[in-house]
């Protein structure tokens, strides 16, 4: 049988350099397999969904991010803008330090090697996408989650911190999140219901992880047509601190919202901070929408 055509979008820098390394073995995995697979290298923001683009356009049949998050982020806008005819499937070799997306479709981490071979033997399933209009990069589709409040000032504290190894970076922008913290007034729409008040966190998800392995929201699934949302009410940093372990492993607690929709709008102050899949961005105009693209990419599961 003719192996299928295969294009990944590397990030060489990914996880503090190791990407090129990681690049050379799921190359090498793919050609012992039959597969001469197409390597397109990025070298700084955009780049990633330019090739995407490119790559979805010429018709490959299956396109890879290699790289953490923010490839992946920009390689799913890459396939969404590039209107091409017929989209290749999405498959995922994690090199980053978070890696959230790769958790959920149960790709191996740090083995790109046996990740490369799902490329060729994973799982094609449909999985929800969701579009957020409003941020300071425009019109985008996000494949994890957006995040407000404490979320985007912890997501902003790691692109600080990004030089510390590892899960640090992630302690780091969570330490900074807490000593900065401020919640400014927000006023939800949940499927057109209203939900206003100051709000230490907002999490509007499609995946269950976020931030190298939170897991606020247990019951989100990337493929039942639904965000999932937590809504986390206004609290002192002491006490932010003190239930933030239950927080993160998805307990329900009082004045916690766990709602479900298909279109969340934000309205805030003008420049508010937000996250799209971990790239920190900003609303100029003080409103934000959000809307479900239910099955909108054929991404490749483990088993």
């Amino acid at each position: 049988m003719t192996p299928p055509r295969v294009v990944l979008v590397a990030n060489p820098a990914a996880g503090h350099g190791r990407g090129e390394a990681a690049l050379r073995a799921a190359l090498a995995a793919l050609g012992e397999r039959g597969c001469a697979a197409e390597a397109l290298r990025t070298e700084g923001p955009g780049d990633a969904r330019r090739l995407a683009a490119e790559a979805a356009r010429a018709g490959c049949s299956v396109l890879a991010a290699l790289g953490g998050d923010g490839t992946l982020h920009e390689v799913v806008n890459g396939l969404v803008a590039s209107r091409a005819s017929s989209l290749p499937r999405l498959g995922v070799v994690p090199v980053g330090t978070g890696n959230d997306y790769a958790k959920m479709l149960h790709v191996p981490q740090g083995n790109p090697a046996a990740a490369a071979h799902l490329l060729l033997d994973g799982s094609p399933r449909p999985v929800d996408l969701g579009r957020l209009e409003g941020g300071n990069a425009g019109p985008e589709v996000f494949v994890n989650n957006v995040g407000l409040g404490f979320l985007a000032e912890a997501n902003a504290g790691h692109e600080r911190a990004r030089a510390l190894p590892g899960r640090l970076s992630y302690v780091a922008g969570g330490l900074l999140a807490f000593v900065r913290h401020r919640t400014p007034l927000l006023r939800l729409e949940v499927d057109g219901v209203p939900l206003e008040g100051r709000f230490f966190l907002v999490h509007v998800a499609l995946g269950r992880f976020c931030g190298g392995g939170v897991d606020l929201v247990p019951e989100a699934r990337h493929d039942d047509g639904r965000f999932a949302l937590s809504v986390v009410g206004e609290r002192t940093r002491l006490r932010a601190a003190l239930e933030w372990p239950q927080l993160a492993a998805g307990r329900r607690l009082r004045d916690v919202a766990r709602l479900s929709a298909t279109h969340v709008r934000v309205h805030g102050p003008r420049g508010f901070l937000l996250h799209a899949d971990g790239e920190v961005r900003r609303a100029p105009g003080g409103v934000l929408e959000l809307r479900l693209l239910p099955g909108r990419l054929q991404v490749l599961h483990g088993p």
